[in-house]
């Protein structure tokens, strides 16, 4: 009864929190780890704000790949039907997981899990305008957030392995 009310109580705060915070085009997370829960459960909650996004959500199912197969990887296949554009492509890895495809691909069938924290980047300033030029007008990598996460829920068993792919795709392909 009284981890009921713990529990009610905290929920209720983070209600009230988002309900009262100002508006803004930013991703949240909330996550408790095993320890920071009485019966050892673990949350991820991970929302989404924008304006313009296509919140689709369907199951890719697990596959087998031939010996050489590649994977394409493709920018905006997230978005709307028609704006997808193919960057190039990796090897494909032999045997893929099924996961959730969605606005943000958010977890496969091995319990691997992901969610993103993000801002908007709005440039009325200088160093506004110098990180925008960096992360976008002058990126020249074949990653972002979208398809890392994709590829490593395809191929990982672990929150380990997950974070080992997203690292070595990003040190490959560049972001």
């Amino acid at each position: 009864m009284k981890v009921a009310r713990k529990t009610q109580s905290l929920v209720a705060t983070l209600l009230i929190a988002v309900f009262l915070a100002p508006p803004s085009i930013a991703c949240s997370m909330i996550a408790a780890g095993k320890k920071a829960t009485v019966d050892g459960t673990t949350i991820l909650s991970h929302n989404d704000d924008t304006l313009n996004d296509n919140f689709h959500l369907k199951i890719i199912p697990e596959a087998e790949h031939k010996d050489g197969a590649k994977r394409d990887m493709v920018k905006d296949a997230h978005g709307y039907p028609g704006q997808e554009v193919v960057l190039g492509q990796i090897p494909q890895a032999k045997r893929t997981n099924r996961y959730f495809f969605s606005n943000y691909s958010l977890m496969n069938d091995k319990s691997v899990a992901f969610a993103e924290v993000s801002n908007t980047v709005l440039t009325p300033d200088a160093r506004a305008k110098k990180v925008h030029k960096i992360m976008s007008a002058e990126s020249q990598g074949m990653m972002d957030a979208f398809m890392v996460q994709d590829v490593a829920l395809e191929r990982a068993s672990s929150a380990r392995e997950a974070v080992k792919i997203v690292g070595d795709l990003i040190t490959e392909h560049g972001w």
